[in-house]
């Protein structure tokens, strides 16, 4: 949770799985979560890149 607590601090979202403990602290409307596959967390980073500064990365921002 500190790594996530940091990144809110420096206004960067992160990309997490969703576990109970991710969802209770992010909610289930946070836009950023993946699968721990390989396949997953890179699909999730192209989605990060592509939102960059557009209405799902300041959602995740908010949320954080």
């Amino acid at each position: 949770m500190t790594k996530i607590s940091t990144a809110a601090a420096l206004g960067c979202p992160v990309l997490v799985n969703k576990t109970d403990q991710h969802i209770e602290l992010l909610t289930e409307e946070y836009p950023y979560y993946c699968d721990i596959d390989r396949e997953s967390i890179e699909g999730m980073i192209e989605k990060i890149k592509r939102t960059y500064m557009k209405e799902n990365w300041i959602k995740a921002i908010e949320i954080m």
